[in-house]
């Protein structure tokens, strides 16, 4: 095992989500995180290394990905193995309480090359990340070149976001290398990385589909994306408060620093001096509520919710809260309904 695992074990392993997932939540993996026709040796691959580095798939810390590779014959087999994201690899990181920082720079640099059986000199894209941890005086440091690790299609085309983002996908393979160099994190690597990526859609080219890699790499349509409420109400139990600005989630109030490992499973990453996490990164039904939650808190009125699927949110509030606040509900666009115990109540549904 590696040191990310065996220096604070028993700490990464509560918390992590993984022990907490009952029979309902593992069949929910098996059936929306990992690809068709996924075999159960695969299957018990892949949740292994998950267990191994306490990532949860839920919360997009680690994805099954069926990919095409050679094997001792030269013949092409397709096999589901578990990626890691460079935020993955950071959540590692933050976990070891020994994360100090890090740094990426990409330039166009002159570079010798060996092309067509000489040595020359080019031009090439190439990015320095250097990692720091608190117990070592000097960091880690790694170069990647675009050249050897630009992704293509089958027909020898540059991806979409190597083309549009070379700059973006190339500091992401630096971070993710330099990680895994600093923190001895081992046999899992970045979808950025590797070829031979497959995707159900048929319309999609070899690769084509490695972007973002929290979000396009996993080869299925459903993608259960966290509940900002719950996140919010959960931080605010712990004095820490979230606000929409832009399009990133940020910590406006609050030590986020002391629960680091949570947030990190929250998909928030320190960066800049502050805790942000993206949009993306969570049920968009449950963005459109923050606002009415938020405005529903500062009005100190109680509330209850309700997601009753992926596309549709409630807010409930009971007769004897409604009629001390009834005109900040209608003005929120609340109104009256009778419950299944024939109580009325106020409600508000937002839809995605």
């Amino acid at each position: 095992m590696s040191a990310v695992t065996t220096t604070t074990q028993q700490n990464q392993i509560q918390g992590s989500g993984l022990e907490f997932l009952d029979n309902e939540k593992i069949e929910l993996i098996k059936k929306h995180f990992f690809p068709q026709g996924t075999n159960i040796t695969e299957m018990d691959y892949c949740f292994s290394i998950a267990k191994q580095y306490c990532l949860n798939p839920i919360l997009k810390q680690i994805f099954f990905i069926k990919r095409s590779s050679k094997d001792a014959n030269g013949n092409f087999i397709s096999k589901v193995e578990p990626l890691v994201g460079r935020d993955g690899f950071l959540t590692l990181a933050h976990r070891t309480g020994k994360f100090a920082g890090i740094t990426t720079t990409c330039e166009l640099r002159e570079v010798p090359q060996f092309i067509n059986g000489e040595w020359k000199i080019t031009k090439e894209l190439v990015a320095n990340c250097k990692v720091f941890r608190t117990d070592t005086k000097q960091p880690f440091e790694v170069e990647v070149f675009f050249s050897e690790y630009v992704q293509k299609d089958k027909k020898d085309n540059i991806t979409s976001f190597w083309a549009s983002k070379p700059v973006t996908m190339l500091k992401k393979v630096a971070e993710s290398q330099c990680l895994r160099k600093a923190f001895d994190i081992t046999g899992i690597y970045a979808p950025e990385e590797v070829d031979g990526i497959q995707y159900q859609d048929d319309s999609c080219h070899h690769n084509d589909s490695i972007q973002n890699p929290a979000i396009e790499t996993v080869s299925h349509s459903f993608v259960p994306k966290l509940n900002l409420i719950d996140v919010s109400n959960d931080l605010r139990k712990i004095g820490i408060k979230l606000g929409i600005v832009g399009n990133q989630i940020k910590v406006l109030e609050g030590n986020a620093v002391r629960v680091a490992k949570k947030m990190t499973d929250y998909g928030f990453v320190y960066t800049n001096k502050e805790w942000v996490a993206p949009l993306d990164g969570f049920n968009l039904v449950t963005i459109k509520s923050f606002e009415i939650a938020e405005k529903l808190d500062r009005k100190q009125i109680r509330y209850e919710t309700a997601m009753t699927n992926p596309n549709s949110f409630w807010f409930k509030v009971n007769s004897i809260d409604a009629i001390k606040n009834i005109s900040d509900l209608n003005e929120l666009g609340f109104s009256e309904t009778m419950d299944k115990h024939s109580n009325m109540v106020y409600t508000l549904k937002i839809s995605a």
